[in-house]
Formats: structure tokens, sequence, C-alpha cells
């Protein structure tokens, strides 16, 4: 079984785009793009891919991670 977790979306008159960060049930972690116009727009790629790219993907993953890790106790 896969469990997801919306990342982010971005929504426009032209169109609705979702982002998701999916781990399958051996362990492994990917993240989806689906643009609800253009079916053809849709990806899923592993997270060390996805990192290793400039796109907006890679900012939404980032930002979810220092989120996790930010320091809480000085705020």
């Amino acid at each position: 079984m896969t469990k997801t977790s919306v990342l982010g979306s971005h929504t426009s008159s032209l169109r609705d785009s979702w982002w998701y960060l999916e781990q399958d049930a051996d362990g492994s972690i990917f993240v989806r793009h689906e643009d609800d116009e253009d079916s053809s727009k849709n990806w899923r790629k592993p997270l060390h891919e996805v990192m290793a790219g400039n796109g907006s993907a890679k900012k939404l993953v980032q930002e979810r991670i220092d989120r996790m890790f930010e320091d809480r106790t000085t705020k």
C-alpha cells in the first residue's frame, strides 16, 4: 500500500497542479505531479531524482524537510 501526502498545489484560471510525496510498501519514496488539464504532464519520480534537479518540486520537498527540522524552541 502506498502512503501519500500532499506537498503542494498550484491553482490558476488555466489549470490546477498538485505535487504529492509517496512512500511505497517497500519503503521507497517518490514525488508525483498531476496536472488536471494535461495528463501528459503527469509524472512520478524517485525522491533523489527530484532533489538533484532545480524545479518547483525540489523546492516543495526542501520546504517540507526544513519544517521538519526547524528549531521551534527559539520562537
